[in-house]
Parts: structure tokens; sequence; C-alpha cells
């Protein structure tokens, strides 16, 4: 996950919701300029082959198993 903005808050975040997977500070902007982001929320699904299916604002669990069926065929 991506972030950009104060780290404490994002830390906070992270540790309210348990998150367990690699965090990165995106205070430049790289990931979401790469995958076209303009706000956050927002997931991007990448396929092994490039593939990406982007989703911004809240995304439920229905909406990014469509997007991960869409990026694996």
């Amino acid at each position: 996950m991506a972030w950009s903005g104060s780290t404490d808050d994002y830390n906070g975040f992270v540790e309210r919701h348990s998150l367990s997977f690699p965090q990165i500070d995106d205070t430049p902007g790289v990931v979401f300029d790469r995958f076209g982001l303009v706000s956050q929320p927002g997931v991007v699904v990448v396929g092994a082959d490039g593939t990406t299916e982007t989703l911004t604002g809240r995304a439920d669990g229905e909406a990014i198993a469509t997007a991960v069926d869409a990026v694996l065929g």
C-alpha cells in the first residue's frame, strides 16, 4: 500500500486496521503517477503480465474480486 501525507496519521491508520502487508511512503507521488491515481483511497491490481485494474474511492470485496478476475483473464 502506498500513501502520501502525514506519516504519523498513516501509521495510526495501519495500526487501527491491523494491516500486515508492506507499506510505502509515496510522498513524491511516483506510485500514484504510475497508476494514474489522483486521490486516496485507490486500489490497483497488477497482473503477472503487467495488466492493471484501478479502483478509485472506497472499494468493497466484490469490486476488488472483479478487478482481480479482470487481470487474471
